[in-house]
């Protein structure tokens, strides 16, 4: 077994990093960066041979899609069902409205758009392997933090699987997935909130994060915009910062999600969520204490 250390690599519009004890050797960290390639090039809506962007451009008729992401679409659309539409991948058209068309605010407009709320769902059809979707008229796909925290839990499975040693993380920004032996891993740090704070995140859990300030831009007459909409609006939902430690990483990057847009769900969510205000504000939910522990070192 090698010396401990870290795999380190961009994808996503972020960094990727594999914590490893030893057990990651240089050819398996190549293949984790090429399984997380592969998928990023079905799932981006800004690739336009992707599945995401096929399936927006063939709005209101059906699609072929590849197996991988009849898999996920399916999660995706599960998760705007049991959420009551509080969470949704059908918010691309109104995220490129707002001038997020490439990296965050590349294209903004002169002001806001017309609001326009995500409207219906994901239908899939066909036996394995001849998956088809298909989107309302006029929508978009948006997979964004769902997406990734897919890819990082199927590193985790192929580290798992083939890795030697007993600690094994991966990290994809703000989402990080304890794929071998359980984790102390350190929160990220949120202006306003002085004190490094860290969770204990059992094997196969995860810790998602997602908030305002991540990927936000202005418009021309200098009204402020970030990537998280509401789904009932279309809108940026108001400044706020989540994080979520669930059972398995999907489950987490969906919660903050909805919480980031609603935090009054912090309270009700059985998961451990905390929530982080810009006036120094916090909330969580009553499972939040069982799970974070004050940092040695900030």
């Amino acid at each position: 077994m090698g010396a401990p250390g870290t795999w380190t690599w961009r994808a996503t519009g972020t960094t990727w990093i594999v914590h490893h004890d030893g057990g990651v050797d240089e050819a398996l960290a190549g293949a984790a960066s090429r399984l997380v390639e592969a998928d990023e090039a079905r799932w981006s809506r800004f690739r336009p041979t992707s599945d995401v962007a096929r399936i927006s451009a063939a709005a209101g008729t059906w699609a072929a899609v590849a197996p991988e992401t009849a898999l996920l679409l399916r999660a995706a659309e599960e998760a705007r069902v049991a959420s009551g539409g509080r969470f949704s991948p059908l918010l691309g058209a109104q995220l490129a409205a707002w001038g997020y068309v490439g990296a965050p605010g590349d294209a903004p407009p002169d002001r806001a758009p017309r609001p326009e709320p995500a409207v219906g769902g994901i239908e899939l059809a066909g036996a394995a392997g001849r998956e088809r979707a298909r989107i309302p008229r006029g929508a978009a796909i948006d997979l964004g933090g769902i997406a990734k925290a897919w890819m990082a839990a199927r590193v985790a499975d192929l580290l798992a699987a083939r890795a030697d040693g007993d600690a094994i993380a991966v990290s994809a920004g703000g989402d990080v997935i304890a794929a071998r032996g359980d984790q102390r891993i350190r929160i990220e740090p949120v202006a306003g909130h002085p004190g490094a704070l860290e969770a204990d995140v059992r094997e196969g859990c995860g810790i998602a994060t997602s908030g305002s300030g991540r990927r936000a831009w202005r418009l021309g007459d200098g009204t402020p915009a970030h990537h998280l909409l509401d789904p009932a609006t279309g809108a940026p939902c108001a400044p706020v910062h989540v994080t979520v430690v669930a059972d398995d990483l999907v489950s987490a990057e969906v919660a903050a999600t909805i919480v980031a847009i609603e935090p009054a769900q912090a309270a009700m969510s059985r998961e451990a969520v905390l929530v982080r205000f810009p006036d120094g504000r916090t909330a969580c939910s009553q499972a939040w204490p069982s799970v974070v522990a004050q940092a040695v070192a900030s």
